[in-house]
């Protein structure tokens, strides 16, 4: 029988004989690190038929390190039987995570068959040569050194010093301020709330941890500090790094220094994982590490239980074929999405004994909402083998890419249903509308130049041009359409690049008008017998928008009909005739949000006067389902899961939230329509102040 224990400081020596016997080079081989974090990770540990076993619990969630111990003498076998047997005792997943390669290898030969492994790319550790860190030279490291050097241009009063029991309250002090600015609160960011309480934890039992730190004075203010250990005979370990983002250049500063003055001869410094944040990952390639310290998981697979996980590249294959049957596009389209398009990174399936039943892609985007950058995946391809439905594999599968998606802090979720039936039971709604037009192009004549004579309304000429050669002039008028419009996707390179390839692939054709100083419009078309088919119509402005539909009416000699799907607020239709051109307002994509506490700090709404409490509904995502408080605090928005018993001002479903958020609908149409019920007695409305609706567009269909 297992039994785990709390770690304790007085484990140190034991624990410590283990990784001191593997030499290992991955950050969880550090008891610092798990005596720190012990708190937040629910860190417990047990000895298993020699082998030392790291048990951690995360939001109910448990999981171990690899087995620390010899793997070629032990009985490896017979360990993981005994760990197998003690999580199904729990009713928990048997989990296994942050493997190095040699116990994967190992697990494989011992095991043959028990796991589903995946590498964890986000907690790979980022190992770097220490003379690199230390002397920056060469070209790569200019802009490093640049940094640094302003930095000492700048600040004359500035100087390193060792951390140490006489220094610690003023280096807790500017922890306080960092954290006041970052908000470390457990309601609001939890991974900043926890390594705030392991600072504390290292520097409550400095001196027993052997850790080492250094801290930058500047003008007579400790304003950044590190905090690291040596990890092996050749390593050092970063645990810590903070500095005042406000005086340019510090971060660099702080890091080279500590190196130099603490750890001048280590060969290399790991500087530990980046969680999966784009910005952090970003930051730590700029210093172009020599290697990483590569980690997988492994999951337990029950006979006969469906289990959900991401794909692996051998699942491609059968991934497009389940495409393939449950999807109508051409075969050409198909093999360009599964040769351009495909990652298997963002695809999730459900595997029922090794076969996959059902899977999913989600594609990340940054979404433009009320003027602020905000993290989205759009669910595409949902499809499910026929001998698997109605036996809830889609519904399974979708909440465990949503769980997917939380722990990446995407906290929209985007998609274009084949049918709604589907998911409006499990609470996405419409957030997006367009106008579809079928236009006999005889119709134009007057929409296209409906008050002034032609003589007097010349706005600038029609160009073909080649997609690829035109991506920046087409992001100029797409950045500029965006002006007062909501919930569009900030195109980069790679968007633009696949953009165009879809395109060409049904033989699409692209035309920019240009005036006299600048491009206002252009349009993506394919003609298909008689008919126009308008893939993307975009313009700066209306007079720009008339000359495109001018440019449609050039071409009635020779189609029947133009089809173009156009924002839900175009009023084009007013000049057309409806005995012979069609329109008609129909839904577009759906949307739900996938964490409220996250999404209300991403979202930037108007500033708040008093709290409001809401209840919010949520079915599907257990983690949304309760009561909270909204405030705002120095224009920082702030929140706080409460309890049920707490009297809330306002119930609504997470759909009616996701459509407050996102603008879609006002809180009058939504209180109107019963989909927002008040509570409590407030004075006036905050919520209709605080969301009110906008003009929402999107482009984008996958």
């Amino acid at each position: 029988m297992v039994t785990f224990r709390d770690l304790t400081l007085e484990d140190q020596d034991m624990i410590n004989s283990y990784f001191e016997r593997l030499q290992a080079n991955n950050s969880e081989c550090s008891f610092t690190n798990l005596f720190i974090w012990r708190k937040c990770y629910h860190v417990q540990w047990a000895i298993v038929e020699g082998y030392l076993v790291i048990l951690t619990t995360v939001r109910g969630k448990s999981w171990i390190l690899p087995p620390f111990g010899n793997y070629q003498d032990g009985d490896l076998k017979k360990v993981m039987e005994l760990l197998k047997v003690y999580f199904q005792e729990k009713a928990m997943p048997f989990v296994i995570r942050a493997i190095p390669e040699a116990a994967a290898e190992a697990l494989k030969k011992e095991v043959p068959g028990w796991f589903w492994m995946e590498e964890e790319r986000e907690i790979f550790d980022y190992i770097y040569r220490g003379e690199d860190l230390r002397l920056l030279k060469g070209k790569k490291y200019h802009g490093k050194r640049n940094h640094i050097n302003q930095f000492k241009k700048r600040y004359s009063d500035y100087g390193y010093e060792k951390i140490t029991a006489e220094n610690i309250p003023e280096v807790k002090e500017f922890l306080e301020r960092w954290c006041f600015y970052r908000q470390c609160k457990s309601d609001f960011d939890r991974e900043l709330y926890c390594e705030k309480k392991a600072i504390y934890e290292a520097f409550s039992s400095w001196e027993q941890l052997k850790c080492t730190g250094g801290a930058m004075r500047v003008n007579g203010k400790i304003e950044a500090f590190t905090i690291g250990e040596q990890l092996n005979k050749d390593t050092v370990l970063i645990h810590i790094e903070k500095a005042n983002v406000e005086i340019p250049g510090l971060y660099g500063v702080i890091h080279q220094e500590y190196l130099l003055h603490e750890w001048p001869d280590i060969l290399y410094v790991n500087r530990e994982e980046d969680m999966g944040d784009e910005g952090l990952r970003k930051a730590k390639l700029s210093f172009y590490p020599a290697a990483f310290a590569r980690k997988w998981k492994a999951e337990y697979q029950e006979k006969d239980t469906l289990y959900c996980h991401r794909a692996s590249d051998e699942d491609k294959e059968e991934v497009k074929r389940l495409w393939e049957y449950c999807f109508t596009d051409t075969r050409e389209f198909t093999e360009w999405y599964f040769s351009r398009y495909y990652r298997t990174e963002r695809t999730f399936g459900a595997f029922l004994n090794g076969d996959l039943t059902a899977s999913v892609q989600m594609i990340p985007y940054e979404l433009l909402v009320r003027g602020k950058k905000m993290r989205a995946s759009y669910v595409v391809g949902l499809d499910t083998a026929p001998e698997y439905r109605r036996g809830g594999v889609g519904r399974k599968l979708l909440k465990y890419s949503m769980e997917e998606m939380r722990r990446e802090k995407r906290c929209i979720s985007l998609l274009m249903p084949f049918s709604p039936d589907f998911y409006l039971p499990l609470q996405w709604t419409f957030c997006y509308f367009k106008q579809n037009y079928v236009i006999d192009p005889w119709d134009l004549n007057y929409a296209r130049k409906p008050h002034l004579g032609r003589a007097a309304q010349e706005h600038g000429t029609f160009r073909r041009v080649r997609m690829k050669d035109a991506v920046q002039v087409m992001q100029n008028i797409y950045q500029s359409y965006q002006i007062g419009r909501n919930g569009g996707i900030l195109r980069g390179e790679e968007q633009w690049e696949l953009l165009t390839e879809s395109w060409e692939l049904e033989h699409a054709v692209c035309y920019v008008l240009s005036g006299k100083e600048v491009q206002q419009a252009y349009m993506v078309y394919s003609i298909e017998g008689t008919v126009m088919r308008i893939h993307e119509m975009l313009y700066t402005g209306e007079q720009a928008k008339r000359e495109c539909l001018d440019f449609i009416y050039g071409h009635r000699s020779h189609i029947v009909k133009a089809e173009w799907a156009a924002e839900s607020g175009d009023t084009t239709f007013c000049y057309l005739n409806p005995g012979r051109s069609v329109c008609t307002l129909q839904p577009f994509l759906m949307a739900r949000v996938v964490d409220v506490i996250q999404a209300w700090r991403e979202f930037a709404v108007l500033a708040m006067k008093e709290p409001v409490i809401i209840r919010i509904e949520d079915e599907l995502l257990e983690w949304n389902n309760a009561v909270f408080k909204f405030w705002e605090t120095d224009g920082k928005k702030e929140s706080q899961r409460l309890g049920e018993e707490v009297q809330w001002d306002y119930c609504m479903g997470i759909e009616s939230f996701t459509q407050l958020l996102m603008g879609s609908s006002s809180f009058e149409e939504l209180l109107t329509r019963g989909a927002i019920v008040r509570g409590g007695a407030l004075e006036g409305e905050p919520l209709k102040s605080l969301f009110p609706k906008l003009n929402n567009d999107i482009q984008e269909y996958y």
